[in-house]
């Protein structure tokens, strides 16, 4: 799904009101796959903090994902 999102122009760098961005959701969820992919993008400045000064490695270490 996320693929066909990018593939159709959705806008990666958009933010939630809380800050969070598609990769902090992602590692928030624990997707590696989906992480992979939006590093891939060259999107992302993979340091973006969001309201709570979280980055997506924040939210990863957070969930217990790996």
């Amino acid at each position: 799904m996320v693929k066909y999102l990018v593939r159709q122009g959705a806008n990666l760098k958009l933010k939630a009101n809380t800050g969070m961005n598609c990769m902090h959701i992602a590692a928030k969820g624990d997707n590696p796959r989906i992480i992979h992919y939006l590093l891939q993008t060259g999107e992302f400045w993979i340091d973006m903090a969001d309201e709570n000064r979280c980055t997506a490695l924040h939210w990863a270490c957070l969930e217990g994902s790996y």
